[in-house]
């Protein structure tokens, strides 16, 4: 029992960026894959992204609707890596339903390459998936008084909650490292290519 328990602990998870061109469609090739070891992140601080005006015009301009690389979110991740307690690398940002998956950099010869995951609540990814979405947003920025919205980034910790910090049960959906995980980059591609004329 008790090597069943250390080997539950050592369990390691990994995340995998997939790339795809503008062009293709879901189902055909991807443009690269990049698996990661995921970690915690060393601190359990929150993390406050503000979100500003620039920030989804910039979006626009990649074409990043539905695109977690190229998205108001991982927009933001980038411009804002010195509020992260890790190194933070622009070349990839997953940014998913309930979960945003960020690339430290480049690792030395040999070692893995290592990415950090958090929970996000704040729904946005919705609006990030097609056009009409990212001018409802806009909209929303320029509406309110400071011009910024912001999003809370919650440090996953196995067994405990993200938002709260309250252990839960293994079987609870907003659980640690691994939740979510079917859900990502094809489905945001699929939302892109249906939700886009909107």
């Amino acid at each position: 029992m008790a090597n069943r328990k250390a080997k539950a602990k050592t369990k390691k998870t990994y995340h995998i960026f997939r790339r795809r061109r503008k062009d293709t469609l879901p189902g055909e090739d991807t443009v690269s894959e990049h698996k990661c070891l995921v970690k915690r992140p060393p601190s359990w601080d929150p993390v406050i992204l503000p979100v500003t005006e620039q920030d989804i015009i910039e979006a626009l301009e990649r074409d990043g609707q539905a695109d977690g690389q190229n998205c108001g979110g991982a927009v933001c991740v980038r411009k804002h890596a010195n509020l992260f307690s890790h190194r933070v690398s622009g070349a990839l940002v997953d940014w998913w339903r309930h979960r945003v998956y960020i690339y430290e950099g480049k690792p030395k010869r040999g070692a893995i390459p290592v990415c950090y995951e958090y929970a996000h609540y704040d729904k946005l990814e919705e609006l990030f998936d097609t056009d009409a979405g990212l001018r409802k947003l806009l909209a929303r920025i320029r509406r309110s008084s400071e011009r910024v919205i912001y999003v809370t980034l919650y440090p996953i910790r196995r067994g405990y909650n993200p938002r709260t910090g309250v252990r839960i049960s293994s079987g609870n959906p907003e659980g640690g490292a691994g939740s979510h995980r079917s859900i990502g980059a094809d489905l945001r591609f699929e939302n892109y290519v249906s939700g886009r004329a909107g």
